[in-house]
């Protein structure tokens, strides 16, 4: 969980409004492309997660969270850290993984969002808490995609956190929508990661209500 959700400054705003109507969202990922170069020297694994947190395609009168581009640091490894880092430890490292950031972008129908042209001192970087997670139980994804195959399935690690640029949208109106983000790690030129993903949005009107 992040330790601070910021608004994203576009004309809408992140609380709900009293009696605002329910929507049902459709949303649908149409293009991700990540091009990958060069990547900074990393003693252990330091994940940069450069895909979105799942966009829920029935997020009910809800607002959007998701990251242009984000960190996340643990001990896990092969081997692990030794000694085992504490969260506290762990928040700089990740924060030095995240100076490697250059560039983010986003657009919410085709309006851009101010405030994204420096990375590192944008007001939505937040560094999360510690927090724990716990692996797939069958082809774990730090094993399958990580390098990391000395990490059994189901296996939960602890401390981790994350440091990152996070956006939250109010629930959008009834309609078509469009969230374009860019996030470019290394010099834009030639970046060691670039992640170009675009959402269609689709907010439905439920039945039995208008589409106020």
């Amino acid at each position: 969980m992040v330790g601070q959700i910021l608004a994203v400054d576009h004309g809408l705003s992140v609380e709900r409004r009293p009696g605002q109507r329910h929507r049902t969202v459709r949303i649908s990922p149409i293009r991700q492309s990540v091009v990958p170069g060069r990547r900074p020297r990393q003693r252990h694994r330091r994940r940069q997660r450069h895909g979105n947190p799942q966009l829920d395609d029935a997020a009910r009168g809800k607002a959007l969270f998701f990251s242009i581009i984000a960190v996340i640091d643990d001990n896990t490894g092969c081997p692990y850290n030794n000694p085992l880092l504490t969260a506290d430890q762990l928040a700089p490292q990740a924060a030095g993984l995240f100076s490697a950031v250059s560039k983010t972008t986003c657009t919410i129908d085709g309006v851009p969002v101010q405030g994204l042209d420096d990375p590192q001192n944008t007001l939505y970087r937040v560094q999360s808490p510690a927090f724990t997670y716990t692996v797939a139980s069958h082809n774990n994804l730090l094993a399958a995609a990580f390098g990391e195959p000395c990490i059994p399935d189901g296996t939960t690690v602890t401390p981790a956190v994350s440091d990152g640029v996070f956006l939250m949208v109010a629930p959008l109106s009834v309609g078509q929508h469009t969230i374009h983000s860019v996030g470019v790690v290394g010099p834009v030129a030639t970046p060691f990661f670039f992640k170009d993903i675009t959402y269609n949005i689709t907010v439905l009107k439920d039945s039995g209500h208008d589409d106020k």
